[in-house]
């Protein structure tokens, strides 16, 4: 099942790839935009990885108040560093635009739903086979 995985995060990445090219989201100009969407690709991350086969979306999702309190940091921080003038002048960001903030999110949001696809897919094929 490991080889699946793989594959999967190799054609992912490719998806990744085309989805930058389409919104020309990565450009010098812009490289503050690209750090934004990988901080939020792995904050939707952390929910694929509670769950390896079962979905994210189950009973548990509210359990775990240290999970909840790390991901608001992330997003009180990610806020921090793209809107306060020193921390944009140490960590070389600049604002970025509603729609940009609607774009990043949305690109990085693919992560959650594209496995949460393959994990239901995996266990339909499980169910059709087994």
């Amino acid at each position: 099942m490991r080889n699946n995985h793989q594959i999967f995060r190799r054609y992912f990445m490719r998806y990744i790839q085309i989805c930058f090219r389409c919104e020309r989201i990565i450009r010098p100009s812009e490289e503050n935009k690209s750090k934004f969407i990988f901080v939020f690709f792995q904050f939707f991350n952390m929910f694929n990885a509670r769950a390896e086969f079962g979905s994210a979306w189950n009973r548990n999702l509210f359990h775990n108040r240290w999970l909840w309190l790390s991901l608001g940091a992330v997003v009180a921080l990610q806020v921090l560093v793209v809107n306060w003038g020193p921390a944009q002048a140490i960590f070389r960001t600049t604002d970025l635009t509603l729609r940009d903030w609607g774009l990043a999110v949305l690109v990085a949001s693919s992560v959650l739903l594209l496995d949460e696809s393959r994990k239901l897919a995996t266990r339909l094929l499980l169910k059709v086979l087994g």
